[in-house]
């Protein structure tokens, strides 16, 4: 009797060793499945992230050379508002030269007091 019990207690473990191997087998499988996928989405997450890299340093490029352009507008407008203020100081010098001609000429302008000379 006691080798009877004790074989079929053997062939219990024999039986729970095969389930826990066929278990183990599918959990692995699972496991390469789920390792796979993981993989899978890794590599779309590696790839967002490198074009939002590449987005990111294209902006940063976009904003130096509109930066960089910005300035040359402005030192191009402030020299252009300079030779603009050189053109207003030279015309008032020969508007105060011809007034200044004119006052020793004797003239008068019309429109400023007295009529031109010759009208009554």
């Amino acid at each position: 009797m006691e080798i009877r019990a004790l074989t079929a207690r053997a062939q219990n473990a024999e039986r729970r060793v095969i389930n826990l191997q066929n278990q183990l087998l599918a959990s692995e499988e699972k496991l390469t499945v789920v390792n796979q996928k993981t993989t899978s989405a890794d590599n779309k997450w590696e790839a967002r992230v490198q074009e939002y890299e590449k987005r990111l340093k294209a902006a940063e490029e976009k904003f130096k050379r509109e930066r960089q352009g910005g300035k040359e507008r402005a030192l191009e407008l402030e020299n252009q508002m300079k030779s603009y203020q050189r053109q207003i100081e030279l015309a008032q010098k020969r508007i105060q030269t011809l007034n200044e001609i004119i006052e020793t000429a004797g003239l008068k302008t019309p429109g400023k007091g007295s009529p031109a000379p010759g009208s009554k």
